[in-house]
């Protein structure tokens, strides 16, 4: 896949999960962006968009099973870091100190 299409698919998985949003449509929000991260994984947007999904909803376990699969992207992209952007970091210190319990789950930041 050329970068352009990769650009072109996120761009419209995001726009179709804004519109899945916007009508209450959360299974949409998630098939729209795991469209999206099919052609670019862990692309931040669109695993921001899950992640906070899944923390508006309280499912700790998919916010952090979520976040582990994010991590696992990370850690085996070639062109990246192998750790996650501080963007990302802040999103999900935010999103990990909303919990309403505490959860520990091993290879969570």
């Amino acid at each position: 896949m050329t970068t352009e299409s990769a650009i072109l698919v996120v761009r419209a998985a995001q726009m179709l999960a804004e519109m899945c949003a916007e009508v209450g449509d959360v299974e949409g929000v998630y098939w729209a962006t795991a469209k999206g991260l099919l052609a670019v994984p862990g692309h931040e947007d669109l695993v921001a968009t899950r992640l906070r999904l899944q923390s508006d909803r309280g499912d700790t376990a998919a916010l952090h099973s979520e976040w582990q699969a994010y991590c696992r992207v990370v850690a085996h992209d070639p062109w990246g870091q192998g750790e996650p952007s501080l963007k990302m970091l802040s999103l999900w210190r935010e999103l990990h100190a909303n919990e309403s319990y505490p959860s520990s789950t091993a290879g969570s930041i």
